[in-house]
């Protein structure tokens, strides 16, 4: 299996941040942008990325750069109309895993009704956050720190289901590198969630939080995705 590779479209903030966490993270990382001095400032600043300076808003550019084989796509535009130009043209290309960051409330619901299904409102989610919920995509990434990260996981693989909660991770993964914290069942109609774990098994849809080291979290991923490909 290759790299996980990752188109991120528009050099902002966002972007920059967006690429700049997972510049270690051995994925194939391709950076577009319209703006000449943008590129070559980002290029020129040892990131381990490829870079192309194109008008993403050009459906014949943008197929030509890849972006239809890539595994995620992340519009990381601003400009609302510029955005909603690029992600309808993705979905013309049969892009299959888009997402996007939102400046407002109308803007998402745009984004919603051209079918992307992750959209991210700035003030909800930094950047770092985002790039990791990207490259984990089968955790749902509540906080990231510098050396740790806070998954969700949901339980739906039939291997999982029935396991004392605290042996969800196999042993293949150092137990030293990760903490599992909390359940939340799913028969629970509120928000309560379980803390005390010794004896506590597993069924569909649980919600199980860990807390892990950012390596661990990406073994997590990867284990998660073969039970996936498994059933």
């Amino acid at each position: 299996m290759g790299k996980q590779s990752i188109y991120i479209i528009g050099i902002g903030r966002f972007g920059t941040s967006f690429v700049e966490t997972l510049n270690d993270k051995k994925v194939g990382l391709v950076v577009i942008d319209s703006d000449q001095k943008k590129v070559e400032k980002l290029q020129y600043s040892g990131l381990n990325a490829s870079f192309l300076n194109l008008d993403a808003t050009d459906i014949e550019a943008l197929e030509e750069s890849g972006v239809v084989d890539a595994d995620n796509v992340v519009v990381a535009v601003s400009n609302m109309e510029t955005s909603i130009i690029i992600c309808t043209l993705l979905k013309d290309l049969n892009v299959k895993n888009i997402a996007a960051n939102a400046t407002s409330l109308v803007h998402k619901r745009v984004l919603k009704s051209l079918g992307i299904n992750q959209i991210l409102l700035p003030e909800h989610l930094a950047g770092k956050e985002f790039a990791y919920q990207t490259l984990l995509n089968k955790c749902k990434v509540n906080h990231v720190g510098q050396e740790y990260i806070f998954l969700k996981i949901i339980i739906r693989s039939p291997s999982l289901l029935g396991l004392n909660v605290l042996d969800v991770i196999p042993d293949s993964i150092d137990k030293s590198t990760y903490k599992i914290c909390a359940v939340k069942k799913n028969s629970s109609q509120d928000d309560n969630y379980i803390y005390e774990l010794e004896g506590v098994t597993t069924e569909r849809l649980d919600f199980v939080y860990i807390m892990a080291h950012k390596e661990t979290a990406a073994k997590i991923n990867a284990f998660l995705v073969k039970e996936a490909e498994n059933q």
